[in-house]
């Protein structure tokens, strides 16, 4: 299996990439590095597609996905962004229906389960309320890939099998505690195994020419299905996760489906 390449240059860390704290003890700090997407882009009209290497810049980012508690707390303090008020515009009808009651999780959304079935407008907006913001795309691929999670190369096969494993399950009804144990190097927590998560740029990435030329600024942001064109198809695990964000539009609200924040570090 071909695996997508992360290259770290001039990080002044040990060689097991430990984390760094980050002032928040709840975020870690992500060195930076270069990251080789898996959507290849023509550079000029007529040549090859190659995979951009993408130069992802030090942030701190969530250790573990948003739960429902910390959702709750938001809504509390926003009510724009509770369940019978939020904006038909920015929400589909299944905003938060996991929830018993508008303002109550209930015994199918435990305090300290991710929160799910959130719009990518509300979780934008949970994080903005914290200074913080959604991961990219590049972000969130260079720091969930398999570099991070082993150090032979069968180590990263046996973790994408893991992963396309995962894929492979029926989501359970009720989703388990955030926080379960993790080999990732940087002790970030369920990245893989429990829900898919919003990134900023959720399809922007993997819109056809047409798309990217459309003159509207929403409209590889917002507009999913867009034509999928992996460097490597054989990834599957990296596939799987480009196609389903191919697929989504910014009200959606999915019950595997969530987000965790990153915030810009200070050069």
């Amino acid at each position: 299996m071909i695996l997508s390449k992360v290259c770290f240059t001039g990080l002044l860390i040990s060689a097991s990439i430990d984390g760094v704290l980050a002032n928040d003890s709840t975020m870690a700090r992500v060195p930076s590095g270069r990251y080789e997407s898996f959507v290849p882009e023509k550079k000029t009209p007529g040549a090859p597609l190659q995979a951009p290497v993408l130069f992802v810049k030090t942030f701190d980012m969530d250790r573990t996905p948003v739960t429902n508690g910390q959702f709750l707390s938001f809504v509390l303090q926003n009510p724009a962004w509770q369940r019978d008020k939020a904006s038909g515009l920015f929400t589909e009808p299944g905003y938060l229906l996991h929830w018993e009651e508008g303002l109550k999780t209930g015994p199918g959304a435990p305090l300290t389960s991710p929160v799910v079935n959130v719009s990518w407008f509300a979780a934008r907006a949970y994080c903005r309320s914290l200074d913080k913001r959604l991961l990219t795309t590049a972000e969130w691929e260079y720091v969930a890939g398999p570099e991070f999670f082993g150090q032979t190369k069968a180590d990263r096969e046996n973790f994408l099998q893991l992963i396309l494993e995962w894929y492979a399950r029926p989501s359970p009804l009720v989703l388990q505690s955030v926080g379960q144990p993790t080999r990732h190097r940087l002790g970030m927590q369920d990245l893989h195994g429990l829900i898919w998560e919003w990134t900023s740029d959720f399809s922007s990435n993997i819109a056809s020419t047409e798309l990217r030329d459309n003159s509207s600024p929403d409209a590889a942001e917002f507009c999913g299905a867009a034509t999928l064109g992996g460097k490597d198809p054989t990834n599957y695990a990296s596939y799987m996760r480009f196609a389903f964000r191919s697929s989504l539009k910014g009200g959606f609200s999915l019950a595997n489906l969530g987000f965790r924040c990153a915030r810009d570090v200070a050069p």
